[in-house]
């Protein structure tokens, strides 16, 4: 299986994560849901579309920056009977989740400019203090964030934070970057080691 031939249905399978994330789905469990019921099928059924279909909708994930690390284990096997290799699905176009330090400046970076527009209902810095306590309070869930720019022919940004107990993570959706929140630095670690 050749990823390219693929381009178009893999570009339809992402507008289709980032449209339900614009609808405030959960889009971390229609993903899931979708892989399980396309292995399923693969597997119970015997087609091989479906297992095409679980590939192409894993490729279309790991394009909008989500970690392949979320689901190890299931892609893993998908690729497996698929008689495919990691770096064939994960390549230079997909990018790494990078590893953000839970503080108001590194926050503050990851939403970039902040429109004064009045159709925003929060300001960038009740964002800010609304990502900080629900990642230092654990409130488990998925929240959404939207930043509505002034001006003709201006995007939307919507921005999603998912706050799990194994941990949690901030996903700016149009630009197609995934953030692993950490709450302690390197050296923040070390000290409490001590």
């Amino acid at each position: 299986m050749r990823l390219e031939e693929y381009r178009t249905e893999i570009e339809a399978a992402r507008l289709s994560l980032e449209m339900l994330a614009r609808r405030e789905a959960d889009v971390k469990a229609v993903f899931q849901k979708s892989m399980q019921n396309l292995c399923r099928l693969a597997k119970e059924e015997a087609e091989p579309e479906a297992l095409t279909g679980a590939v192409i909708l894993m490729r279309a994930w790991l394009e909008m920056g989500f970690p392949y690390g979320m689901y190890r284990d299931l892609f893993d096997s998908v690729l497996k009977r698929a008689g495919l290799e990691r770096n064939d699905v994960v390549s230079d176009e997909v990018r790494e989740m990078r590893k953000i330090r839970l503080t108001r400046p590194q926050i503050r970076s990851m939403l970039g400019r902040w429109s004064t527009s009045s159709r925003n209902s929060m300001t960038k810095e009740k964002v800010v203090d609304d990502i900080l306590d629900k990642v230092q309070q654990e409130v488990p869930g998925v929240y959404y964030y939207e930043n509505f720019h002034s001006g003709p022919g201006r995007m939307q940004d919507i921005y999603e934070l998912v706050v799990e107990e194994g941990g949690s993570f901030f996903h700016d959706i149009r630009r197609g970057r995934c953030y692993q929140l950490e709450e302690k630095g390197p050296k923040e670690r070390k000290i409490e080691k001590n």
